[in-house]
């Protein structure tokens, strides 16, 4: 017969090996962070909330708004 077969040795990248909790908390923040701030919160009191110690850090936040007002229609009037 042929060479005793070894097992395989699975190798995961660091993000695979988090349990669901610790996906689910950085989720709801971003979820809730973006959500904030379509609906009009303010990205100072935004920083706060989170407990972020730089503003650039929640600025990561405003890109995403930006990219969803380049998605939307320029023309939103039926006249137009």
């Amino acid at each position: 017969m042929g060479a005793p077969q070894r097992e395989a040795e699975l190798v995961l990248p660091a993000e695979a090996t988090r349990t669901a909790a610790e996906w689910v908390s950085p989720l709801l923040r971003h979820t809730f962070a973006t959500q904030y701030l379509r609906h009009g919160g303010d990205v100072v009191r935004l920083s706060i909330i989170l407990g972020h110690s730089e503003i650039s850090t929640t600025m990561k936040y405003l890109h995403l708004l930006i990219e969803d007002l380049q998605r939307r229609p320029r023309h939103t009037s039926p006249d137009e």
